[in-house]
């Protein structure tokens, strides 16, 4: 039942969904990198007022970031849930089919 075929769909799914987080991870890096950027340039404001400014607006920025990234998440992982199912049905109605 569990033959090479579906050993390598299954390898398949796996690769995707690693990819998938590569990808994620990349991306908040990246994001990550461009915020340590930012707030090592607050020092260069001129008043009080304006690194109050800048403080608060990169807060905000990285707030943002963690939101989108935590939705990303969660949505990848919905989408990797689902195809697990999914391939995990098929898989069994082979099984139950060859019976």
């Amino acid at each position: 039942m569990w033959d090479q075929h579906w050993q390598e769909r299954w390898a398949g799914l796996a690769a995707e969904l690693v990819h998938q987080q590569r990808l994620t991870l990349e991306d908040q890096f990246s994001t990550g990198l461009r915020h340590i950027e930012e707030a090592c340039r607050l020092p260069q404001a001129n008043t009080v007022g304006e690194m109050q400014q800048r403080t608060a607006a990169l807060c905000r920025k990285m707030m943002e970031t963690m939101r989108q990234t935590q939705e990303a998440q969660f949505r990848n992982y919905q989408s990797a849930a689902a195809r697990c199912a999914e391939l995990m049905m098929k898989w069994l109605a082979a099984g139950w089919a060859a019976t």
